[in-house]
């Protein structure tokens, strides 16, 4: 019989997928007082829990989405769901690091545009570019192709056929 946290038995193919090993190791570690030291199965317990917790609060998120006759999760609905299930008490910290994700992606993004726009070439060039390189490459790598095989008008194979004749008599 599989115990009741999926671990040590036949499971549902759902409690087969946990969080990263490494990516809880390195939180646990990070977060704990350094003299503290958990045994292997208490960083399985752990691993678990945690797993199961973002279980439910994405069921619940994917409930709040559904209401909002939304097709995507968006943070807000994590947000709504976190104070469904009665974890308001942090949503301040959540919040403020939700807005230095947001800036952070923000950033990035502006950084792509400055590259893009230190080019010196119009966006509406840059399509037109792409393909003139891809067909470079196509020359440089692919085997020329021969020509088509010539075809011959009715006329020219008559005068063609006229030549042979006269050639073997």
């Amino acid at each position: 019989m599989p115990s009741p946290l999926g671990v040590g038995g036949p499971a549902h193919e759902a409690d087969q997928v946990t969080l990263p090993y490494a990516s809880v190791q390195r939180h646990l570690v990070g977060e704990l007082v350094p003299c503290l030291r958990l045994t292997a199965g208490a960083r399985d317990l752990l691993r678990v829990a945690c797993t199961r917790f973002v279980r439910h609060v994405s069921s619940e998120a994917n409930t709040a989405c559904a209401h909002a006759q939304r097709k995507t999760i968006s943070p807000e609905h994590v947000i709504q769901a976190l104070e469904r299930l009665g974890l308001a008490g942090s949503m301040g910290e959540l919040r403020a690091c939700h807005a230095e994700f947001r800036a952070l992606a923000l950033s990035r993004r502006r950084r792509a545009t400055r590259r893009l726009k230190a080019l010196g070439v119009p966006e509406p060039e840059l399509p037109r570019q792409q393909q003139a390189l891809i067909e470079q490459a196509r020359r440089e790598l692919l085997p020329p192709t021969p020509p088509p095989p010539r075809t011959l008008s009715p006329a020219t194979r008559v005068q063609s056929h006229h030549r042979r004749l006269r050639s073997s008599i």
